[in-house]
């Protein structure tokens, strides 16, 4: 069984919103080649099963793909965005200092620490990785895009890794994490060079 975790391609965002759950935040044109190119490179696999977040960065990313293999993309809740940062949506990044203080620094110093937010790390962790059980299939590779965070926090879970550093080597705008499960677990299988972590997420 073999997996692709993506991260959604480069959004619209000229107002450098926290856009987090909300709707109306599409693909740039950036965005669009990003999802184009990534469809190119994962359509030459034995694709079988492609799973999105609603969000839709996400599905814009999964469109691509959808199309080149000619399977349906299946619209999956528990890949959405990490709900902390419902809290800051609608602020932009440069804000949230003033409007939430402190909260920020926090999340940066150790996400599994935080006090304030409806969704904890190991929450958000655990239904995604949940959901990536339910829909990996023998029958071919599965195909997940959803979030930064997620794919993040999804990449370690599986693979047994510490979440310690959790903002280090955060993927990029359409970056592939591939995994296969062995008779020992999850193993990385196709190792890109690791992504210049943002100091804050452009999710």
């Amino acid at each position: 069984m073999r997996i692709h975790l993506v991260r959604h391609g480069h959004v619209y965002n000229p107002r450098h919103l926290v856009y987090a759950s909300l709707p109306g935040f599409g693909l740039s044109d950036e965005g669009k080649l990003q999802a184009d190119t990534v469809a190119t490179h994962l359509s030459t696999l034995p694709i079988a099963r492609i799973v999105s977040s609603p969000l839709d960065r996400a599905v814009e990313t999964a469109t691509p793909l959808a199309a080149a293999v000619s399977l349906p993309i299946v619209v999956e809740h528990d890949l959405s965005e990490w709900r902390l940062l419902d809290r800051w949506a609608g602020h932009t990044w440069e804000s949230l200092d003033s409007s939430f203080p402190t909260e920020v620094a926090a999340y940066l110093a150790d996400p599994r620490a935080l006090t304030f937010g409806e969704e904890s790390l190991d929450a958000m962790a655990k239904r995604c990785v949940n959901a990536i059980r339910r829909h990996a299939t023998n029958s071919g590779d599965t195909v997940f895009i959803f979030h930064q965070d997620p794919v993040q926090a999804t990449t370690r879970t599986l693979l047994g890794d510490s979440m310690d550093d959790f903002h280090g080597n955060k993927p990029d705008h359409v970056e592939v994490r591939s995994l296969t499960l062995t008779p020992s677990g999850w193993v990385r299988t196709e190792d890109p060079a690791p992504s210049q972590a943002t100091p804050l997420p452009t999710l």
